[in-house]
């Protein structure tokens, strides 16, 4: 895979440390896909609504102000959307995905991740993986 992989479409990063979001948002560029960035899940609820035909993927923080990943999560599945959605927590993934339903995450990864980790949680969401 290594750094020849490209993605297409828009990628909704939902975190509300604003350095996590401008670095992945950097390295979701350099892939080649669109960008929609937010603090918060009440936020990224709004312009999911928005833009949900355009988002291929949801980054989405566990634990954030406002409403939390999980109740974010819950919301978007209940907007009818089987988007692929990864997880990004600063806590280990048992303890981050006992409130999801594991088997309908894309993905899990703890920060700090590296960028290659999240390439292939990415490929691997969207299909792009042999």
């Amino acid at each position: 895979m290594g750094g020849e992989w490209r993605g297409s479409g828009t990628v909704l990063v939902v975190d509300d440390d604003e350095v996590i979001r401008k670095l992945v948002c950097r390295l979701l560029e350099g892939w080649d896909f669109s960008v929609l960035t937010v603090p918060d899940g009440v936020r990224a609820i709004e312009l999911f609504a928005e833009s949900k035909d355009e988002i291929v993927c949801v980054i989405l923080d566990s634990r954030m102000p406002r409403m939390n990943g999980e109740e974010t999560f819950k919301r978007i599945r209940k907007m009818g959307s089987a988007v692929p959605v990864i997880l990004i927590s600063g806590y280990g993934e048992s303890e981050s995905t006992t409130e999801f339903e594991a088997e309908d995450l894309a993905g899990f990864l703890q920060k700090p991740f590296k960028a290659a980790d999240l390439q292939r949680e990415l490929c691997k969401a969207l299909g792009g993986m042999d």
